[in-house]
């Protein structure tokens, strides 16, 4: 199952932003029509991961909030640069 044209009648998204989903896009048309709307369409697990990184490295790792902040930011940069290579 993939994200159809029909799928981004809905989208909402204007300007820079990122769709996370967990299915892939049904077709290069689709990935066009996001990509005109400067949305980044990247998988979900990467793009959401954020809230429980932050949350275990404070609880268990003593970050600042801050810290979280940047390694989150980090580590979601590393993991989308790789999958969207």
């Amino acid at each position: 199952m993939g994200m159809g044209p029909l799928a981004t009648r809905g989208c909402w998204c204007r300007g820079s932003g990122v769709w996370a989903g967990l299915y892939q896009l049904s077709s290069p048309d689709v990935a066009r029509i996001m990509e005109k709307r400067s949305v980044l369409y990247a998988p979900d697990y990467v793009v959401n991961v954020g809230g429980a990184m932050a949350i275990l490295g404070m609880e268990t790792q003593g970050w600042s909030k801050e810290r979280a902040e940047e390694e989150v930011a980090l580590a979601v940069r590393m993991a989308l640069k790789k999958v969207l290579e």
